[in-house]
């Protein structure tokens, strides 16, 4: 089963395949940075960067689960 790519589709693959993870990243590093603390013994800041090394996967697994997975291999 395939779906026609719509003109919007590769704003909101950018979005939220790379446009999350980034703001979650370079936007808040400087902030965590001032947290004292640890999570699980490591400083916020390092336990923040390591969840988003999760969480960047599972953003683009979205990407592809919702969009990409219908486009042809051949396209």
């Amino acid at each position: 089963m395939t779906h026609p790519p719509s003109s919007a589709a590769p704003r909101w693959r950018l979005a939220i395949g790379l446009g999350i993870p980034f703001c979650a990243v370079d936007l808040a590093l400087p902030l965590l940075d001032r947290i004292p603390g640890t999570i699980l013994g490591f400083p916020v800041v390092t336990f923040w960067l390591y969840g988003w090394f999760v969480l960047t996967t599972i953003c683009m697994a979205l990407v592809w689960l919702l969009h990409d997975r219908y486009i042809d291999d051949r396209d």
